[in-house]
């Protein structure tokens, strides 16, 4: 199972973005495995305020929203008072940016590996998250 984190989900949106062609690469091993994709809320309203930032395309940003939202494989998990007191445990222990708590959170209550293009999220997961870039996920894979 697996987690995206925005900033992948993003790069495999915009050509331009250095990590392009392995965050969609990523997404295509991803569906075709049809394994789960479990992603917070928060990542639907990353995606467009980051693409719709960075190009101005509001119709770019939100088809990227709705292209995650149409993947079956997709698990949205709200952030409840339960998951938020998980992700703010974890932002203390390890250091997290809160959107970046809330990818790990989810993650690691779900048993998933967390991919990103953050690395300072990789560094600071900690052991119990496995969090990699799309280019050692799919490595990973045999891709």
């Amino acid at each position: 199972m697996l987690t995206i984190d925005a900033s992948v989900l993003v790069a495999a949106v915009l050509e331009d973005e250095a990590a392009h062609a392995d965050s969609a690469r990523l997404l295509r091993a991803h569906a075709r495995a049809g394994t789960p994709l479990h992603e917070p809320v928060i990542a639907l309203i990353e995606i467009v305020s980051a693409v719709v930032r960075r190009t101005g395309d509001r119709d770019l940003a939100q088809t990227a929203a709705r292209h995650l939202m149409a993947n079956p494989a997709l698990v949205v998990h709200p952030l409840g008072l339960a998951e938020a007191a998980h992700a703010a445990e974890l932002a203390a222990t390890h250091r997290l940016r809160a959107a970046d708590a809330q990818y790990a959170a989810v993650a690691q209550l779900n048993d998933c590996e967390l991919v990103t293009l953050d690395m300072e999220l990789i560094e600071r997961a900690g052991p119990e998250i496995d969090a990699c870039g799309p280019a050692e996920w799919l490595a990973r894979q045999g891709e």
